[in-house]
């Protein structure tokens, strides 16, 4: 009994309440979605992977409609399980507290495919939530490490943006929400610009932390 209040009162004082509001939020989430697909027979045949790659091929990202043709449909099967799977995962993670950065990158990495693949609500508004918290992680604790991952992060997420660019099929404000092409032009430069803004305060704060360290 001890030691599950001392793993409570360690889970949900160690952050502030937004931080943990939504990593349960979205830890809740991807365990919803897990079910879902446990106790779907037709899951595991690899049917709904495939059912759903061909029912979005003209929605999702030119560059992702080849890939998700001719290798996610082939091995729907295996995709089925290593979906399921990285979900268990990251919800355990996001919920726990455990491994988060590992979780939320896990989450990061479906919601990107999920978008690219055409399904972009709700996979864009997760993204900003576990961006969101991949940000505030790094300026809690500024290490070169985390500098270096805002730096890969903002690498993705430029060439991502740059690669979608010329698949931009609308700017009419009623439909540019449902055209993921446009989504990851967007969210390429808000990525760029928070990871730039994000390590100018890791820089400075290992700066405080260590004068003699490298800027």
């Amino acid at each position: 009994m001890q030691t599950i209040r001392a793993l409570l009162m360690g889970r949900f004082s160690a952050q502030p309440a937004w931080a943990l509001l939504t990593e349960v939020f979205i830890g809740i989430g991807w365990l919803r979605a897990a079910v879902e697909k446990l106790i779907d027979p037709a899951w595991w045949t690899g049917q709904v992977v495939t059912d759903f790659v061909e029912s979005h091929l003209d929605s999702s990202v030119g560059w992702y409609s080849a890939f998700a043709s001719e290798f996610v449909v082939p091995a729907a099967t295996v995709v089925a399980l290593v979906v399921v799977v990285a979900q268990l995962v990251a919800a355990a993670g996001l919920i726990s507290g455990r491994r988060l950065g590992a979780a939320i990158g896990i989450g990061i990495f479906l919601n990107l495919n999920f978008m690219a693949a055409g399904a972009v609500n709700p996979s864009a508004f997760y993204l900003l939530a576990q961006g969101s918290l991949l940000l505030w992680m790094a300026e809690r604790r500024p290490t070169l490490a985390a500098r270096r991952g805002l730096g890969i992060a903002a690498l993705v997420a430029g060439v991502l943006g740059l690669i979608s660019l010329p698949f931009v099929s609308t700017l009419h404000p009623a439909l540019v929400i449902d055209d993921p092409a446009v989504m990851f032009v967007t969210g390429g430069i808000l990525t760029v610009l928070a990871c730039f803004r994000a390590g100018v305060s890791v820089a400075s704060a290992r700066q405080r932390h260590n004068p003699s360290s490298e800027p």
